[in-house]
């Protein structure tokens, strides 16, 4: 199994998708508080707003995984993390935190539509025997994201800036894109 190239297309991809999660998670609390001067209930206000559409996105993107992309989920994945590290790109660029919330929930909303895709084929591809310790470097991977983004992007802000930070987030959504565009799409082809 840890010898399956598509287990670890799938892992490269969940992690990647993960970092503009976890990216924002840890960072747009401290950039609402630093840069913009929102008080701490403002900030969580904020902050909590992509997270709560994000949750129904997931939801919504699950059934259509079931209903409409069964054996297609890169016609599901690829224009959704497309979308949402354009959609990153310009929350980048605005100047307001109405803006910013705006584009960073839409990001995390669009993204949240494909999440489930990534583990839907690999939950009915791999064998029984390897279901748990497939899924379980799957995840371990998209895990590691929660490591690994909170550190390249405290770096990035203390190096450049904040919108720096939140560019490594665009780059690493937008090879989400280009990583789902490689991943099987039938358990034949797993």
């Amino acid at each position: 199994m840890f010898k399956s190239v598509s287990v670890w297309k799938f892992a490269l991809l969940f992690c990647l998708a993960n970092m503009a999660g976890y990216g924002l998670l840890t960072w747009v609390p401290s950039y609402f508080l630093n840069e913009k001067g929102l008080s701490l209930i403002d900030t969580g206000i904020f902050a909590a707003i992509p997270f709560i559409v994000t949750a129904l996105a997931i939801v919504v993107g699950g059934r259509l995984v079931d209903k409409y992309f069964h054996d297609s989920a890169r016609i599901l994945l690829v224009p959704c993390m497309a979308t949402s590290a354009i959609l990153l790109f310009l929350m980048t660029t605005t100047d307001t935190v109405a803006m910013f919330t705006f584009y960073q929930t839409l990001a995390m909303g669009v993204s949240g539509l494909c999440s489930m895709s990534i583990f839907a084929l690999p939950l009915r591809a791999l064998p029984a025997e390897f279901l748990g310790s497939g899924m379980g470097l799957i995840n371990g991977c998209g895990q590691l994201a929660g490591f690994i983004t909170p550190l390249v992007m405290g770096w990035m802000v203390d190096q450049f800036s904040y919108m720096a930070a939140f560019g490594v987030l665009v780059g690493a959504t937008a090879a989400a894109a280009l990583v789902a565009m490689i991943v099987p799409q039938t358990p034949a082809k797993f």
